[in-house]
Parts: C-alpha cells; sequence; structure tokens
C-alpha cells in the first residue's frame, strides 16, 4: 500500500486498496435495497389502506342509499294507511243518517217514550198506555 496514498484512504496506483472499494460497494446496496424494502413496505400499506378506504365509501353509500328507500317506503306506508283510515267508517257513527226527519217522526221510535204512565211499572218503551 502507497504510504501518502493508503493514509488518506485512497487506492494506491496499483489500484490494490485493500477491499475498501468493495466492502463501499457492498454497504451502498445494502444501504439501497433497505431503501427499496422501506419504501414497498410503504407502498403496501398506502394501498392497503386506500382498498380500506374505498369499502368504507361503498359501505356508507350503500347504507344512504338503504336509509332514503326505507324513508320512502315509510312515508309510502303511512300515506297508504292514512287512506286506509280515512276510507273506513268511524265507529259511533250512525249507519243510516234521516235528513229532516226529527225524532217525533222517525219509525223506529213510534211507540217509545212518552210521559204516561205504563202497564208493568215501565216507563217509556213498548207498552200499553193507561
Amino acid at each position: 500500500m502507497d504510504p501518502v496514498l493508503g493514509q488518506a484512504g485512497l487506492p494506491n496506483i496499483s489500484g490494490n486498496d485493500g477491499g475498501k472499494a468493495a466492502a463501499a460497494q457492498r454497504a451502498a446496496e445494502e444501504q439501497a435495497q433497505a431503501t427499496r424494502d422501506a419504501a414497498n413496505t410503504q407502498a403496501a400499506a398506502v394501498r392497503d389502506a386506500s382498498t380500506q378506504q374505498a369499502a368504507s365509501l361503498r359501505d356508507q353509500a350503500s347504507a344512504a342509499v338503504a336509509a332514503q328507500t326505507a324513508a320512502i317506503n315509510q312515508s309510502a306506508q303511512a300515506a297508504q294507511l292514512a287512506s286506509q283510515q280515512a276510507a273506513q267508517p268511524q265507529e259511533g257513527a250512525p249507519d243510516i243518517q234521516l235528513n229532516g226527519y226529527g225524532d217525533s217522526s222517525d219509525p223506529r221510535r213510534r211507540y217509545q217514550g212518552g210521559s204516561a204512565p205504563a202497564i208493568g211499572g215501565t216507563s217509556g218503551g213498548v207498552g200499553i198506555r193507561i
């Protein structure tokens, strides 16, 4: 090894550097490989996160469509129920309405009522008047 060049870490004129160049090349290759591996690992993590985010967005969109459909169906069912209830006769409403007739001319009330005492100890209803 050349005493002047050897102390500076440079190869001598004959090109014999004692294997320092090969060691430096191996170290550079190992560092480059480690950098590539780290970049590949990071890229894979980003791809996985992107895939998960896309799936989450699809799920959210699907849930939004399902909620909107449910709201529309609920509204349609409420309208249908309201129309069915409006079409049904109300309880307690008379089935016969007498327009222009009072109680005195109602044939169903003809023999009922009255203030005269009736035989049988009852007042009103069908009975024999005294």
